[in-house]
């Protein structure tokens, strides 16, 4: 269910229709952003355990589809919502991550659909 915002870049780059089937706020973060957090965890952290959110941007499947469209008008015409709220807890604290790594800098949700969207392009003509 949630992978509904990736699917939909996934549809803007290859110019299908598609519907996020949930609406509502949740939090949104980059792969490459979870993957660097569990490879620094895995090399530069050596003492204890530790439990951190990995945030992203807590924002509205609303937004996520505005800004696709804004990204690429004409191939996000056929986007849509389809579905029911979200049941969303709080946001995602980043005072874990940020004590671990004090230099932690998340991807901007604009900037992680961009590279979404060209990936899968990419992996469409190739």
């Amino acid at each position: 269910m949630t992978s509904g915002p990736t699917l939909a870049a996934r549809a803007v780059a290859v110019g299908e229709s598609y519907a996020v089937s949930f609406s509502g706020p949740a939090n949104f973060g980059y792969v490459e952003d979870s993957a660097q957090a569990f490879v620094r965890s895995a090399l530069e952290i050596r003492k204890g355990s530790h439990t951190v959110d990995v945030p992203g941007e807590v924002v509205t499947v609303e937004k996520i589809v505005s800004l696709l469209k804004r990204i690429e008008p004409k191939a996000a015409s056929g986007l849509s919502i389809a579905g029911p709220l979200l049941p969303y807890p709080a946001a995602p604290s980043r005072r874990g991550i940020e004590r671990l790594f004090p230099d932690w800098k998340t991807t901007s949700l604009e900037d992680g659909f961009r590279c979404t969207i060209q990936l899968y392009r990419k992996t469409q003509s190739g």
